[in-house]
């Protein structure tokens, strides 16, 4: 009795997760048919999903706390959020403004590289900034890329393999990753690694602009825009 009880609890968890996962998805749908356009989102299987438009237009459900107040507060501030990656575990961070972030429970060795941009923001350096963040992507396995006008740094080491794309496709513009898979974009094209969703590959294949933001997860949900968000496609 107390077997079949546990688990009778265990499939109704697992149902409410899936409920919630299906509900805040279907918020950010609606917000983006609202919208009629959309630059980014944050994606999860179930721990919350937000989407951006415009400046600093954002609609999000399920999130953590402290990325909500994180996300109101700049808002608040009138500043650019740039864009916003979520994992599952919760980790999550916003870059904003030029080479700005804010995070929770990020890998450490990430943590270290934006401290270090952002020192460089300190007094009147700020004015002579030239190297520009695009795209910080990170997993909750400790893995993580950054891309800047100037360089890619990466854990494990995809630099030489991305470096090596821009040869064929292009300058890099941006890069998302999972636990199991890593696609990153370039002027003219892709480069796919690891476990990357047949849906993802198909979308991918039939799109007719050029990809600024892609987000994907496991099981081939997945969300790709230009640079402004006036062009986008979705599967979700």
């Amino acid at each position: 009795m107390r077997a079949k009880f546990c688990l009778f609890l265990a499939l109704l968890f697992s149902t409410s997760v899936s409920l919630s996962a299906q509900n805040s998805r279907q918020y950010i749908k609606e917000r983006i048919g609202e919208w009629g356009s959309c630059r980014s989102v944050a994606i999860t299987m179930n721990g919350g999903d937000l989407a951006l438009t415009g400046r600093n237009t954002c609609a999000a459900r399920d999130i953590p706390r402290d990325l909500q107040q994180t996300l109101d507060e700049l808002i608040e501030q009138g500043e650019y959020i740039e864009d916003v990656q979520l994992t599952e575990k919760g980790s999550w961070l916003v870059h904003y403004g030029i080479n700005c972030f804010r995070w929770s429970n990020i890998p450490r060795l990430l943590e270290k590289v934006l401290n270090e941009y952002e020192m460089d923001l300190d007094g009147l350096e700020a004015l002579f900034v030239s190297e520009i963040v695009s795209s910080v992507s990170f997993n909750d396995d400790g893995n993580w890329i950054l891309i800047s006008n100037e360089r890619i740094l990466s854990s494990p080491d995809l630099g030489d393999d991305i470096e090596e794309g821009t040869r064929q496709n292009g300058e890099v513009l941006s890069a998302h990753m999972t636990n199991d898979g890593l696609v990153v974009c370039y002027e003219n094209g892709f480069m796919l690694y690891g476990d990357v969703p047949e849906k993802v590959r198909e979308k991918l294949g039939s799109l007719k602009f050029k990809v600024y933001r892609l987000k994907f997860l496991p099981d081939g949900t997945c969300f790709m825009a230009d640079k402004d968000g006036t062009n986008y496609d979705y599967y979700m």
